[in-house]
């Protein structure tokens, strides 16, 4: 979900704030940054216990 808002918010270019320095391209960086933070500690959460 956090990879597809990321990819919304870059592909429309809205929440361009700051456009020099903090603009849409950095919010979508976020997005993609905690999309995968998030993936990885569900894979600690739910698979690493699994091995056995």
């Amino acid at each position: 979900v956090l990879y597809t808002i990321g990819a919304v918010i870059y592909a429309t270019k809205i929440f361009d704030f700051f456009p020099k320095r903090f603009g849409f391209h950095e919010i979508f960086h976020l997005f993609i940054a905690a999309g995968s933070i998030i993936h990885f500690m569900m894979i600690l959460i739910y698979i690493v216990p699994m091995k056995g």
